[in-house]
């Protein structure tokens, strides 16, 4: 459990029930899938922190997200792409600043629940959908990788691969030297003295 030292929590109330939300890229924007609809809002967060600011949030935007709610929302690894996956089987892409839809794709049958799950690849080249009761797994792929929209994601991923290559050799390093691991050395309870964690 985290203390409140720790955490710093503002709670605030919106026009609608959401069933599910995520963090814009900017860190002050909300994105929520309304419960009892098919919406999509767009919230945007105070940049501070106090008592004294208002309790509740308004919709700065809000349009239309899939044919059945309600939906659960993802954003891509580059940020810039919101995807909609709901009960309909239909996955939605959308501009994350304007929340135009400009890309989708049938991917699991309504009868079956649609769709239960999303993952992008770090480029945003590959998306893979699972079903919600279908057994089945739809992998999507852009066709044109040059494309104007699909270009971005991809710089976005090569750039980031980049960065992060010198820190996995840094890793990959240190767990070289590590000493092998025993389970029987490692595990063993220490003579006369309880083990615990208190937070």
């Amino acid at each position: 459990m985290f203390k409140d030292i720790m955490i710093q929590k503002q709670q605030y109330k919106v026009e609608q029930p959401l069933y599910s939300a995520v963090l814009g890229s900017n860190g002050n924007s909300v994105y929520g899938y309304c419960d009892d609809s098919t919406l999509i809002y767009k919230f945007v967060l105070p940049k501070d922190f106090a008592e004294n600011l208002p309790k509740v949030l308004s919709a700065e935007k809000n349009v239309q997200g899939s044919q059945l709610g309600p939906g659960s929302l993802h954003l891509s690894s580059h940020h810039k792409w919101l995807a909609v996956a709901a009960r309909d089987g239909i996955l939605y892409l959308q501009d994350s600043y304007t929340l135009e839809t400009f890309a989708q794709a049938s991917c699991h049958s309504y009868h079956t629940g649609g769709i239960g799950s999303i993952a992008f690849s770090l480029d945003g080249h590959t998306l893979v959908t699972t079903g919600m009761g279908d057994g089945a797994i739809v992998c999507l792929r852009w066709r044109s990788p040059r494309n104007n929209i699909v270009n971005s994601a991809q710089e976005y991923g090569r750039a980031l691969s980049i960065s992060l290559q010198s820190k996995i050799f840094d890793e990959d390093e240190a767990l070289r030297k590590m000493p092998a691991w025993s389970l029987d050395t490692d595990t063993a309870p220490i003579q006369g003295k309880e083990v615990g964690f208190s937070f």
